[in-house]
């Protein structure tokens, strides 16, 4: 499955369940409701992927460096 059909099922299920979510919530002991909880949870996740984005880039970028240096090298 793509990562679009997962997040949409996902969306969908909790709009279909937002009662049991907020009665979880409850019994947790948060005071938000489940929407509040699903929000959060989608920020940390955000924050997740930008991380793991940010990792992803900083490898591309010292690949890249030494790809140049040795085509440089190569040249010489």
């Amino acid at each position: 499955m793509s990562f679009w059909m997962i997040f949409w099922i996902l969306a969908a299920l909790i709009i279909v369940f937002i009662k049991p979510i907020d009665r979880l919530v409850i019994k947790l002991g948060f005071s938000s409701s489940g929407i509040n909880l699903a929000f959060y949870l989608a920020v940390m996740f955000l924050f997740y992927l930008i991380f793991k984005m940010r990792l992803k880039i900083s490898k591309l970028e010292k690949d890249i460096s030494n790809l140049a240096r040795k085509i440089t090298l190569m040249e010489k």
